[in-house]
Order: C-alpha cells, then sequence, then structure tokens
C-alpha cells in the first residue's frame, strides 16, 4: 500500500512518519529538538538549521527503511510557521533563523502604528499581530542587523527551506504566508499594500503554491542520504496547526481545538469576519489548507502554561512525561473550584482576554497557607477551560455558529481529566479522533492529492475513519 512520508518539524519534536492513504501510522520516527542560544550573554533563541537538517534525514531515513522504499508515493513537509531568515543568492543563511520563542521583536509592535493603521492591517491580513510575525521581525532586523538584509536576495520561512533543500526549489504557501503579517488572506497573496507600507516588494518571498501542488523532484543526494530514489514528487505543505485541522476530519461550519503549546480554536468557515469588534476580542483569521476556506478563531497558550507551571511545582520530577502524570493525578483529586484559587494565565500578549500587545501578566489569587500544589495545577486547567469557554462564545456568536460538538486534537487531547474538565465547561460533548497524529494525517492527505491518488482534499478525508471516543458533559 502506498505511503506519504511526512517530514513534521516542531518545536519540541523533529518526526518522520510514513501515513498510509487511510489515514493509518506505518511508521514513525523522533528526536527532539529545541531552540538554542544565539549568543552565551544574551536569551536571544533561534533554530540550529544543520542540526535540524541532520536529525530530520535521520528519522527519514530510519522510517524509509522500516516502511519501505518502493512504498514511498511522496514527500511532504509540515513545520512552524513564523520563523525565517534573509538568504543570500545560493540560499545562504545571512542571519540565523529567529525561534517564535525568542521576544527580540516585541519592541517593533509597538512602531506598528507609525506605519499603517492597526484596523485596515486587520482588514488585509486577518491577524492579531504577535511579536514572531515575519513583518517585526523584518523591521528589527532592519534596525539590528541591516547587512543582512541589504545582501540578502529574499528572505524564506522555516518549511520553504526545508523544502529547497530536498528539491532545490523556494516556495512559499498560504498557511505559513499567513503568519508573516503581510498576506492579504482573502486572495491568499502578499499584500502590496501593506509591501509597500513597509518598504519591501512580494519579489523578496518566495512564491506562493497551494498545499497539494508540486514543489519538485527529490534531488539525488538527498533520496541517497534517506533510502529513496530520486525524483519522488515533494509536495508542497505548510503549518502544522493547519494541518491538524484539516486532519481532524472537521468540515466547513465544525470547530476544532489543537492543544499544543498553544491552544488554538477555529471554525472552519467558508469567509472572513474582519469587523473591528472582532479585531479588539483578539478574534484571528488563519488560511485553512482547503482553497476558499479560512479558519477563523483565537487562540491563547495551552501545554505552554502548564509545562511552565509543571515545572515550577514539581522540579523534582526531571522527565516531562512523568511530571506531567504526576500533575494530572494530584489535580483529579483536588476539589473543583480548588477552594478559592484562580488563575489567569494571560502570560503572552495578542492572545483572547490580552490582545493589543501589551502583557498584564499571569496573576494567582486566593491561596491560603492550606494551598497546594495540586490545587494550584488545577486552577490551571480550569483557567485553561474558561479561555475556551470564552473562545467558543465568542467565536460562535460572530461568525453565527451554534456548536453541539468541539473536536480536540494535537497533544492535550490525550488529558482525560482536562477533556472532561472541557466538556462539563462547555456543556457540549468533547470528541477526539481515532487520529493520534493528526498533523501528519493532514499532511500525507495534500500528498497524495498532490501525488494523483485522490482528485481533492474532500476525497482524502472520506477516505478515512476519524471518529474516535466521545466525552459527555456531567451533569
Amino acid at each position: 500500500m502506498p505511503y506519504v512520508l511526512v517530514l513534521d518539524c516542531g518545536a519540541t519534536n523533529i518526526r518522520a512518519g510514513a501515513v498510509d492513504e487511510r489515514g493509518r501510522i506505518v511508521h514513525i520516527e523522533s528526536e527532539a529538538n529545541a531552540a538554542v542560544r544565539e549568543r552565551p550573554d544574551r536569551d536571544w533563541l533561534v533554530w540550529d538549521l544543520e542540526t535540524i537538517w541532520s536529525k530530520l534525514l535521520a528519522c527519514a531515513g530510519r522510517t524509509v527503511a522500516a516502511a519501505g522504499a518502493s512504498g514511498c508515493a511522496a514527500l511532504v513537509v509540515t513545520s512552524f510557521s513564523d520563523d525565517g531568515a534573509p538568504l543570500d543568492h545560493e540560499c545562504n543563511l545571512l542571519y540565523p533563523v529567529i525561534s517564535w520563542q525568542c521576544g527580540r521583536s516585541a519592541g517593533m509592535m509597538d512602531k506598528l502604528g507609525g506605519h499603517m493603521n492597526p484596523r485596515r492591517l486587520y482588514k488585509i491580513t486577518g491577524e492579531q499581530p504577535l511579536p514572531q510575525h515575519t513583518l517585526f521581525r523584518l523591521l528589527w532586523l532592519r534596525e539590528n542587523a541591516p547587512q543582512a538584509l541589504e545582501k540578502a536576495e529574499q528572505y524564506a520561512m522555516f518549511p520553504n527551506i526545508l523544502n529547497h533543500r530536498l528539491t532545490g526549489r523556494m516556495v512559499n504557501d498560504p498557511t505559513t504566508a499567513d503568519s508573516m503579517f503581510l498576506l492579504d488572506i482573502s486572495r491568499r497573496r502578499y499584500s502590496k499594500e501593506i509591501l509597500g507600507h513597509f518598504g519591501f516588494d512580494a519579489s523578496f518571498f518566495p512564491e506562493i503554491l497551494e498545499p497539494g501542488s508540486l514543489v519538485g523532484p527529490l534531488l539525488g543526494s538527498v533520496a541517497s542520504a534517506i533510502g529513496l530514489k530520486p525524483g519522488l514528487p515533494v509536495i508542497v505543505g505548510g503549518h502544522d496547526t493547519q494541518f491538524a485541522v484539516l486532519g481532524s476530519g472537521c468540515r466547513v461550519g465544525d470547530l476544532v481545538l489543537s492543544s499544543g503549546t498553544w491552544e488554538i480554536l477555529f471554525a472552519r468557515t467558508d469567509r472572513c469576519f474582519g469587523s473591528e469588534r472582532n479585531r479588539q476580542l483578539g478574534l484571528k483569521h488563519e488560511c485553512d489548507v482547503a482553497d476558499g476556506v479560512i479558519n477563523f478563531g483565537a487562540q491563547w497558550i495551552g501545554s505552554g502554561a502548564l509545562e511552565w507551571l509543571g515545572e515550577l511545582l514539581y522540579p523534582e520530577i526531571l522527565d516531562r512525561q512523568s511530571r506531567y502524570a504526576a500533575a494530572q493525578k494530584e489535580a483529579s483529586a483536588a476539589p473543583e473550584g480548588c477552594e478559592g484559587v484562580r488563575i489567569f494565565p494571560d502570560l503572552v500578549p495578542g492572545t483572547i482576554g490580552n490582545q493589543g500587545g501589551k502583557a498584564r501578566g499571569g496573576t494567582i489569587e486566593g491561596c491560603t497557607i492550606t494551598t497546594r500544589r495540586a490545587h494550584l495545577y488545577r486552577a490551571m486547567l480550569e483557567a485553561l477551560c474558561e479561555k475556551l469557554h470564552e473562545g467558543v462564545r465568542l467565536i460562535s456568536e460572530s461568525a453565527n455558529l451554534h456548536p453541539t460538538l468541539l473536536t480536540v486534537v494535537g497533544g492535550g487531547s490525550r488529558n482525560s481529566l482536562w477533556n472532561q474538565m472541557r466538556a462539563d465547561r462547555l456543556g457540549i460533548p468533547i470528541q477526539l479522533t481515532s487520529q493520534t497524529e493528526n498533523t501528519m494525517v493532514g499532511a500525507a492527505m495534500a500528498g497524495f492529492v498532490g501525488s494523483g491518488l485522490f482528485g481533492n482534499l474532500d476525497e482524502a478525508r472520506d477516505a478515512i475513519d476519524f471518529e474516535g471516543e466521545r466525552i459527555e458533559p456531567r451533569g
């Protein structure tokens, strides 16, 4: 049976998976990933491209060896979307790829209004400004490393760079480009208006192709390194979040929560809802994998907040998974309401409840001498459920939706306590999927369309059984 080799470069793991046409994981390999300090004396974070590339090839080689080279129909790259770098004419980095976790460009957001009206920017991009967006990276480079931009032939996003290493061709896609804060979301093309205001030209960035299109044939040198034949089609992928939405099996009109480091709640819709009210509420739009479909929603820090709190409360447990399990077990025994302890997890600017780029910081209240770490951890879960409830309400009101179900994907979907708390707070069932690797499944769907096995994404979705466990609300 044919499979698509999905190269998935995430912030915490680099993975290569073989996914067959029914959405089943044939084999998967993984290695740890993490941003590194650009300089020992500063907290600036970047991605080590050569280390990532080496790990990606190693994972791909082991997956191909296990799944069989003859079955590979295509390759697809999916990755985080915010990060990129200026490149010279030979596509060498002129400055390291700055990680989305690095706050160096936060100050650039304060200068936004001096260039262009934020209301107009929201109308065009559909996005809320975040420090990691490409526009603010470019403004930071212009002030702090001007020589890198002056020498640059182009500025490419991280998945663009990986695709170039696979094929020798540099292309972008709408699901990645919409995090640049430079995209006209209704046209799925760079906005000449925005670029003109900030002194850039569309030719400075790779051309945009739709997911499922052909990037090019796999280079012989890469094919040899991972055990495949040269010339296999490399298909346009893109932003891991959008492929998780596609890989959830949800249709237009459905609500899906991608629960990971970030909680990203989307309704798949057929239009934008770019009112000034929605901008002020912190609601956002992103390009869906499917042309003509918009992901309308909101985001807030999710498992990232739990990991931050877990490290503080459980320092004696070094293994992340063991710490997570211990915290969940203790929180399960803590009473609802946490005996008055409340957390307001506004740790990151530009999200619902904390939009506009002015972070007031998270707060904890109601602690007494009897408060234990289980109270605090459960209080964080309750706070995240409140964020979800607020997001569902705002999105439903703005898009005139009446949700009867919420599909949850991502690492946070495997937390049984959290899922039950979500269902109880929303008063509607939580639907899990039978697929545990939704991002890979979504990327593979695009790969199978690009390789000709399916005519479109709907056909690819209909070939997969997505339905998994359903958690009903109590009471």
